[in-house]
């Protein structure tokens, strides 16, 4: 059985993957040996050996899980089947085999007789193939010859035109050289000649120039460079001559020569930029027409003050400032004796590579700062630091609108001499002193948390909205003070900003470690502590109401103590919670202010600031509960003590008394909210949504409490009765022979019992208490906790 299986599916190739699946599921897998599944398995299918890109490696591996004795039984059994398909296909089509044999005969004669002329054929193409071959070759040694001709011809015409302009040029510079051994002073008009002569030789240079750079690989080229070295030195000597001598001639000049001058100086700069050196008329400018200026102007004994006394000068003051001075000086110098340069440059030279302002003007300035007054950038006094380099940005500034356009002036910020004098200023370490004082000075009025205590006690409070500690003020100040004109410098602007939002995260954690001393860890500790119930005498128990009372933090044991007479002043919290909300808003205020006026909008960077601003003073308005919840609890508390002290006394008013029934409420019931009407008469500023919140707190916790101790005493009542009838049970004849105290203590059919009269008392009491409530504007009808306090007097039923 197992062997016709395995002929079968050898058999149907293609069908062997479907036959096995149906075969696995006719197999008990439970049963079957895993010998016996293997040996059901095909290892391979039949179109895997036809596909083209098939790999023995890869048909290996994949059936690497297959033992090898497995696979090579089943390519045997393959190779046999194939064997019997390939006879079986023989016999079948044996009529087709013999038939090719006999119509192959002959075909062997019709290959011979096309293979001569095929033969011909070829040996022709090849003939043909080599004369044009032959053609082709003489054609190109023809053209090589012809391309050698064309390149010594184009040498010997590039020769000629280097000697043609040599000697154009020598000849043009004997006439400019003649003429000024001829004379030995010039006039304008002479000199405007020779530049236009020199403009000439110029343009012939570049000309040569040209040729010279074409031809550069050339022998007969390093035989003339002499020649081309020293036409290239005679023209720069005599611009180098004549620039000079128009740069002498601004110093001294007449109104009737501007215009002359203005030509000669036009004519040299784009004589210079027609050979392309511009960097020696920068050079020429800086030695002849601002060098002799300014050294005589900057030097070490040009300021003559003493850097103490210098800190004395006030902002726009009209007196001499030394260093204003000086730059104002080289202001005027510029503007009134260089303006035709100036003018040249930003009209004329517009478009060049010119850049007279910052490599001939602010080089030689910069240079002559960072040598001879050096002690200008010391930061050791931060005033005198800030007066300099404000006094030298404002030249800078002034500096800049000489420039014709924006982007010139973008392009002198992005130079190096100007990167390299900027880096003389050490602004780091100026900003480190600064720093350092403001911090310092700011720690010195974050008082302990005692005497903020003390300073919140005795804090006279005129109106809630001006309420402000110390510590404010200080605040305040520091942040004013970064940013005043004394201080602030703008390339420090980030800095800055930094350090105010420091400054108010510092006041921020001062305010967070008074509240976590003195309010939240003495609220906890408060509500921690098990303290005797103020009911304890009379057995009395915690109510289900006052179970929930003493969870929250407005339980009668958190907000009492048994021995504690004096009421606690709500004072310094109030103090405090307005202070938190008078320094959020008057910061915010401050930092707008700031903001709009040292900050630009860009990318929308104001309300970027604003927002962080914002965020950061959000960890001050967290307080703001805690600091509620220990005002409410103060305030509950007074309210509550008059409560549990006169329920404690109800009581003994009626237990054994004889006393007539109640017929109104007790006096004290309307000194409850005594403290709170008081505390509301003297904060009558207090904002009406506060006001509101703060009464139901207060209102609704007294409350509570007032339902939890009317409950603790009635119950404590009823189990004195209780107690009173198990003696009577014991006591059976004594107890029935007398009916007085029975009378006394359970009452007739015609008289109160004690519990009567004091659940009355009670309830006459919080009818008035509901009066109390509607003074302070609560809807006793629909408050839950009134209604609660309310039913707490009615008698439980009994099941």
């Amino acid at each position: 059985m197992e062997q016709q299986q395995k002929q079968q599916v050898i058999s149907n190739p293609d069908k062997n993957m479907s036959n096995t699946s149906l075969d696995m599921e006719k197999i008990n897998m439970d049963t079957m040996n895993m010998n016996e599944i293997n040996k059901l398995i095909v290892t391979f299918e039949r179109s895997a050996f036809m596909n083209p890109g098939f790999s023995p490696e890869t048909f290996l591996m994949d059936r690497r899980n297959i033992e090898l004795n497995k696979i090579k039984k089943d390519l045997h059994e393959h190779l046999k089947e194939l064997k019997v398909e390939l006879v079986e296909l023989i016999n079948h089509n044996y009529t087709d085999f013999i038939d090719l044999s006999t119509i192959l005969v002959g075909t062997d004669k019709l290959i011979n007789n096309l293979k001569y002329p095929l033969i011909n054929m070829r040996r022709d193409v090849e003939d043909v193939r080599k004369i044009y071959l032959d053609v082709i070759n003489d054609l190109e040694t023809k053209l090589n010859k012809r391309s050698e001709l064309r390149e010594k011809k184009a040498c010997l015409q590039l020769y000629i035109n280097i000697n043609n302009s040599i000697k154009k040029i020598e000849e043009l510079l004997k006439t400019v050289t003649d003429i000024e051994n001829e004379r030995a002073s010039m006039d304008n008009q002479t000199m405007l000649m020779d530049c236009k002569k020199i403009e000439r030789i110029a343009v012939e240079y570049n000309q040569l120039h040209y040729f010279v750079e074409k031809g550069k690989k050339l022998k007969f080229i390093t035989n003339i460079d002499w020649k081309i070295t020293k036409i290239k030195d005679n023209i720069l000597s005599s611009l180098e001559n004549m620039l000079t001598r128009s740069l002498e001639g601004l110093k001294d000049k007449k109104e009737d020569e501007d215009k002359e001058l203005e030509e000669l100086l036009i004519q040299c700069l784009r004589t210079y930029e027609l050979i392309d050196k511009i960097e020696e008329v920068e050079d020429i400018i800086r030695k002849v027409l601002v060098k002799p200026f300014i050294s005589k102007k900057i030097t070490k004994h040009s300021l003559e003050f003493d850097p103490l006394a210098f800190s004395t000068f006030p902002k726009n003051s009209k007196e001499a400032n030394p260093l204003t001075e000086m730059y104002n000086k080289i202001i005027e110098f510029i503007r009134v004796n260089c303006w035709t340069i100036i003018k040249i440059t930003n009209k004329v030279l517009s478009d060049t590579r010119f850049d007279i302002f910052t490599n001939s003007f602010w080089i030689e300035i910069s240079t002559r700062i960072i040598s001879e007054i050096s002690m200008i950038f010391a930061p050791g006094i931060p005033e005198v630091f800030h007066k300099n380099y404000n006094c030298t940005m404002d030249f800078v500034s002034e500096f800049e609108t000489l420039f014709s356009s924006q982007k010139k002036v973008e392009k002198f910020r992005n130079s190096q001499p100007y990167n390299d004098f900027m880096k003389h200023w050490q602004l780091p370490i100026y900003f480190q002193i600064r720093y350092k004082n403001i911090i310092t000075t700011f720690e010195e009025y974050l008082i302990s948390n005692s005497k903020l205590s003390e300073e919140l006690s005795s804090y006279e409070i005129k109106t809630l909205d001006k309420i402000n500690i110390t510590a404010n003020k200080k605040l305040i100040e520091s942040i004013k003070f970064c940013w005043s004109d004394s201080v602030y410098l703008y390339l420090l602007t980030h800095k800055f900003w930094k350090l105010t939002i420091q400054l108010i995260t510092r006041y921020i954690l001062w305010v967070k470690d008074y509240i976590q001393n003195y309010i939240i860890s003495e609220h906890k500790l408060k509500s921690i502590e098990s303290s005797p119930s103020p009911l304890k005498n009379t057995s009395a128990l915690m109510s289900a109401n006052a179970i929930k009372l003493s969870q929250s933090n407005t339980s009668i044991s958190s907000m009492n103590t048994s021995n504690e007479v004096d009421s606690f002043n709500p004072k310094p919290y109030v103090v405090l919670y307005f202070n938190i909300i008078n320094i959020y808003n008057e910061v915010i205020d401050v930092t707008q202010e700031i903001i709009k006026s040292k900050i630009c909008d860009r990318d929308n960077m104001r309300s970027i600031l604003n927002d962080n601003v914002k965020s950061t003073l959000e960890t001050l308005t967290t307080f703001l509960p805690f600091i509620q919840d220990k005002i409410c609890s103060v305030l509950i508390k007074n309210c509550s003590d008059i409560v549990i002290n006169m329920i404690k006394n109800i009581p003994t008013m009626y237990r054994r008394t004889n006393k007539e029934p109640p017929t109104k409420h007790s006096v004290w019931v309307p000194t409850i909210f005594q403290s709170l009407h008081a505390f509301l008469d003297q904060y009558n500023s207090m904002d009406d949504k506060i006001k509101k919140e703060w009464i139901k707190k207060i209102a609704t916790d007294v409350t509570i409490c007032y339902t939890a101790g009317v409950n603790d005493t009635l119950k404590a009542v009823r189990e004195l009765e209780g107690s009173l009838k198990r003696l009577k049970k014991v006591k059976k004849g004594g107890f029935n022979s007398s009916n007085s105290s029975l009378n006394l203590f359970m009452g007739n059919k015609e008289s109160m019992s004690d519990e009567d009269k004091i659940r009355l008392q009670m309830e006459l009491d919080i009818k008035q208490y509901g009066e109390e409530l509607k003074k302070l504007g609560f809807d006793i009808s629909t408050n839950k906790e009134y209604k609660e306090l309310l039913a707490s007097t009615k008698e439980p039923s009994n099941n």
